[in-house]
């Protein structure tokens, strides 16, 4: 098809249906076919001559979809994932969550929104026109892509349903926004592959979900460097504040506020954060094109007696200092580079990365499970001399493949080239949000407006299982028509709970979970509410907050606090009378009373229609047996499995010394075997040492000597509570094979480690030192 050949056509219904093949999510891959019929038709377009016949319904659709496939379809197809709405950015300075796209061609997109929003907020006609993309994406998403039909998407081009063809019929002139065409017209971007958002002369949507990229790269031209800075030194408080949280008095991941000092007193760095783990300390230092501050740092801060202190929070007024044992690197943060439409190639040959820019650090930041491995990530990959170079257009997408490789990209002795491909990270950033499965309750209240607070639980049993990256929630998700119950456990209720009745937590956990359960569908078709928010909690906790309807049960006191959408109730249990209820009760009717109890006050209308006591008379879901045993050990110690990172790291050390000793590979008669393997114990042997001389003995020694008995005794604990079950006739017998085959693997698990456990113990003694380290 031509130019020439769309002058037979209606100019609006001939948009349409061009808007309607190009946001077809299948097509949306292949760039250069949709790229091409855009610019074809608004060439037409701004001719102001059309035609008069009309795309009327499916079958003139289908007709002309066929003379467009036979011209635009011979293009490649573009290895990236196509969002269709499961992707939302929450706007700080909105406070509100949108839809937008980022499987658009360009890199970093979702992390340069969040340098939008706070840059945009500087001025009253920015902040505007960035809420109007915002919403304009939102309407877009929410009014073409909201059928179950879009969860499939092939890597053919191909013919959009009718029903796909009939939804952007009704809601095209929706489409239109006479305020972002005249903002968006005639502007020349650097990306010279892009072309306009809305046609000439009629002012027609065009489906290029690339508006916030256009607008981003307008702000980098209308700020100074030091606005841009500080807008993306602002973010990056937030997002740690948000993903992670300090635990005062028990740990500090991270330190806002720092200041840097040499030797001599005199500071050479303000304002910067710092983030910890194990002794070593990674400091981020913004940066930007012709700025001094690196060449400072390298001249001024290059002896081991530096300075650092800072603020554990944004709120805290005191400042902490950091030991001079502590081991300090620097990261430097190219924090002005914002538009997506310049695409970089880093094409790094030294091996070492020292800068890496705000959106890369942003990624990091949101993908992270924990501070400990961003530290990781920085000290023992990028600032390591460890590689023959890296090829990536960015660093943030690297940290996703090093994560899911489980630390270790290289394996073997000898640096190699590393390459990232593209899309990478805007990949990671869709694959994020498909794991939620459109079911996390993203408009539930603060605790939920930001995703990347949690991470899943992929060995929970409800709909949506989630933790917290700070530790102060786990949540289980059970939803159904568009309601929700969200069961959450605060970190704070084990304020209540002494150590060796920490068994009735995790039966409460049990009972409960296996309560919604079973009666999920009859409890969310009464509840009157969206979302049934349970927070248990300690008692401590119940009592701060004073706001809302108290209301006291047989196992449970509880505040309800309601607003239009959301009933939340603050729950702390009676744990005593749980647990003594719970060890002489054998039928489910204690379960049952329980759940029964935990619902009562809650927005559900008359709690009898939920029939939660037909089978009053089965046995338990879940139990606790009372046992003796002859040795005490803290229940909050257990034996856990090395994970894939620790074999990966092993078997690197061993190529390190196959290569250095200069092993020829092949086979080895018994006689001939005997020399090589004993180069290898001694020098595995080494490496091993190496290591321990890092640690102090006696805390070294202390924590192995704990795993040990984890393993010696709790399984002993599990077989004894195994044989009361066992026993029993409470338990269902689903509950006790459950239990029985817990108890096997952690059995099978942890005998093939007890003992290189003794060795390491024994080692330790010999070759520690006593620095004060501690292993975490």
């Amino acid at each position: 098809m031509s130019i020439f050949n769309f002058k037979k056509y209606e100019v609006n219904s001939l948009a349409t249906a061009i808007y309607t093949i190009c946001s077809w999510p299948s097509n949306r891959k292949s760039v250069g076919s949709v790229d091409q019929l855009n610019r074809d038709f608004l060439s037409y377009e701004k001719k102001g001559i059309y035609g008069k016949r009309k795309i009327k319904n499916y079958r003139d659709f289908v007709k002309f979809y066929n003379n467009v496939r036979d011209k635009y379809s011979n293009t490649l197809i573009e290895d990236l994932e196509v969002d269709v709405g499961q992707v939302k950015f929450f706007s700080d300075t909105e406070q509100k969550n949108y839809s937008i796209f980022i499987g658009n061609g360009s890199e970093n997109v979702y992390e340069s929104c969040y340098i939008a929003d706070r840059l945009a907020s500087n001025k009253y006609e920015d902040k505007v026109v960035w809420q109007s993309i915002l919403e304009y994406e939102d309407q877009l998403i929410n009014s073409i892509y909201s059928k179950q039909e879009l969860t499939q998407v092939s890597d053919d081009f191909s013919c959009p349903s009718q029903s796909f063809f009939e939804n952007i019929q009704r809601n095209y002139e929706g489409f239109k926004n006479p305020e972002l065409a005249v903002y968006f017209r005639n502007y020349d971007t650097v990306n010279d592959e892009l072309y306009s958002f809305f046609s000439e002369h009629e002012r027609l949507p065009i489906f290029l979900p690339l508006m916030k990229e256009v607008f981003e790269e307008k702000l980098e031209l209308e700020y100074e460097n030091t606005d841009i800075m500080d807008a993306t030194k602002h973010v990056m408080k937030e997002r740690l504040v948000n993903n992670f949280h300090n635990v005062p008095g028990i740990k500090t991941d991270y330190l806002f506020k720092v200041n840097v000092s040499n030797e001599y007193g005199e500071r050479v760095l303000t304002d910067v954060i710092a983030l910890f783990h194990d002794e070593r300390c990674v400091i981020l230092v913004p940066t930007f094109p012709g700025s001094n501050i690196k060449k400072r740092v390298q001249e001024e801060l290059t002896f081991k007696k530096i300075k650092v202190s800072g603020k554990p929070d944004i709120y805290n007024k005191g400042y902490l200092q950091i030991s001079d044992k502590v081991e300090v690197k620097f990261l430097y943060i190219e924090s002005t580079d914002l538009s997506p439409n310049k695409l970089k190639m880093h094409f790094d040959v030294t091996g070492v990365i020292d800068t890496v820019s705000s959106k890369d650090i942003i990624g990091i930041l949101n993908h992270a499970s924990n501070i400990q491995k961003i530290v990781e990530f920085i000290t023992e990959f990028l600032l390591k001399e460890d590689t023959d170079g890296i090829i990536s257009p960015e660093y943030a997408g690297l940290f996703y493949s090093w994560k899911h490789m489980d630390r270790v990209i290289n394996e073997g002795a000898i640096p190699t080239k590393i390459f990232s491909s593209v899309y990478t990270q805007v990949n990671a950033n869709i694959d994020f949000f498909n794991e939620f499965q459109r079911k996390f309750p993203i408009d539930a209240g603060s605790e939920f407006c930001n995703p990347f607070h949690w991470y899943l639980d992929s060995d929970g049993e409800s709909d949506l299982s989630l933790f917290g990256k700070g530790n102060d929630l786990k949540v289980d998700i059970y939803t159904e028509q568009e309601k929700y119950i969200l069961f959450c456990k605060s970190n704070t209720l084990v304020e209540d709970v002494q150590e060796d009745r920490l068994a009735v937590v995790q039966s409460l956990d049990e009972i409960i979970n296996s309560s919604f359960k079973q009666h999920k569908i009859a409890v969310l078709r009464q509840s009157k509410m969206k979302y049934l928010k349970i927070i248990i909690v300690s008692n401590g906790i119940l009592k701060q907050n004073s706001e809302g309807i108290n209301i006291s049960g047989r196992y449970f006191e509880k505040l309800i606090i309601e607003d239009s959408k959301i009933q939340t109730a603050l729950v702390s249990p009676n744990w005593e009378r749980i647990s003594q209820d719970s060890l002489v009760e054998s039928t489910k009717l204690f379960e049952n009373e329980l759940f029964e109890d935990l619902l009562g006050g809650l927005a559900l209308g008359n709690i009898s229609d939920l029939e939660l006591h037909e089978d009053d008379n089965d046995k338990r879901t879940s139990g606790m047996a009372s046992i003796q045993i002859e040795y005490y050990i803290n229940p909050n110690i257990q034996f856990v499995v090395p994970e894939n990172f620790a074999f990966r790291k092993a078997r690197r050390i061993i190529s390190k010394v196959v290569d250095r000793k200069q092993v020829e590979h092949g086979e080895y008669p018994d006689k001939k075997a005997m020399q090589p393997l004993k180069m290898f114990r001694n020098e595995l042997r080494n490496e091993l040492i190496n290591i321990l001389n890092k640690y102090d003995r006696k805390l070294l020694t202390r924590q192995l000597l704990n795993t040990h008995a984890a393993i010696l005794f709790q399984n002993k604990i599990h077989r004894n509570r195994l044989d009361t079950f066992l026993t029993s006739t409470n338990l269902m017998k689903d509950s006790v094979d459950k239990f029985r085959t817990r108890t096997i693997k952690q059995r099978e698990d942890s005998r093939q480690y007890q003992l290189v456990l003794e060795y390491l113990i024994e080692a330790t003694e010999i070759h520690g030192c006593s620095n004060g380290k501690v292993v975490n």
